[in-house]
């Protein structure tokens, strides 16, 4: 947990210096959770298991594509 929070300093520190890094780490962070969403659907043949909200699924797909 600790090193969790020290990267976060990191970023933080970066977006303080160049904030156009931001909008970079938050693009990145939506391909990444894109990529994620793809994954699991494909390990589990397209089904979402319970308590997986289809529309959290839609808006992550949505991130991930502007």
């Amino acid at each position: 947990m600790n090193r969790a929070l020290l990267e976060t300093v990191f970023y933080m520190r970066a977006i303080s210096w160049k904030p156009d890094l931001a909008e970079r780490y938050a693009q990145e962070d939506s391909l990444v959770r894109r990529e994620y969403l793809q994954r699991f659907l494909k390990l589990n043949k397209g089904a979402l298991p319970a308590g997986i909200c289809p529309d959290e699924v839609a808006s992550v797909r949505v991130l991930a594509a502007t």
